[in-house]
């Protein structure tokens, strides 16, 4: 069974599997979340950050949310001022090569980040800078109109007129 070890005994020791499970299911839960809004399989959404500054002429760092996987930005400078849409795409770099006991040589440690890139349409597998968590989650919320309670014969409404509606929060 998973769960924190807490030995009450003076002062409380934190092992290193306490981080792991704290940090496992920490991002367990903020994906399951993010996987709730994924509509569009190959479109992400900017989860936060990732805006232009015109004043500055710069993009600002944040994170998306792309193919089931939360990507880190960084602050990118001079966005174009052309008519291209800003999206941004995920980019790999491979970390060092090291020797193993076996001779072969293989890198040890891919990192991942988020890249703006400027496109006259929006590409797959990409994340418009216009697409934000926020807006995807205002536009599931909105709520259906009152609609009158149909009653069985023989009842009538009383004053007021007995309405209801689908609230889309569950």
């Amino acid at each position: 069974m998973h769960r924190l070890k807490l030995e009450l005994t003076g002062r409380m020791p934190q092992f290193g599997e306490d981080q792991y499970y704290m940090e496992t299911y920490l991002r367990e839960g903020i994906q399951a979340i993010l996987k709730a809004f994924d509509t569009d399989p190959l479109h992400g959404f900017v989860v936060h950050g990732c805006t232009i500054d015109t004043e500055n002429e710069t993009i600002s760092s944040g994170y998306i949310y792309l193919n089931g996987e939360l990507i880190k930005v960084e602050a990118q400078g001079s966005p174009p001022t052309a008519n291209y849409v800003c999206c941004f795409i995920k980019s790999e770099v491979a970390g060092p090569n090291r020797i193993f006991g076996d001779g072969s040589s293989k890198s040890v440690r891919l990192s991942q980040y988020g890249v703006p890139v400027w496109y006259a349409s929006q590409p797959n597998n990409s994340v418009l800078i216009s697409d934000t968590l926020m807006n995807r989650i205002s536009a599931g919320l909105i709520n259906e109109g009152w609609k009158t309670f149909t009653l069985q014969s023989g009842y009538t409404h009383a004053t007021p007129t007995l309405k209801y509606r689908k609230n889309k929060i569950n």
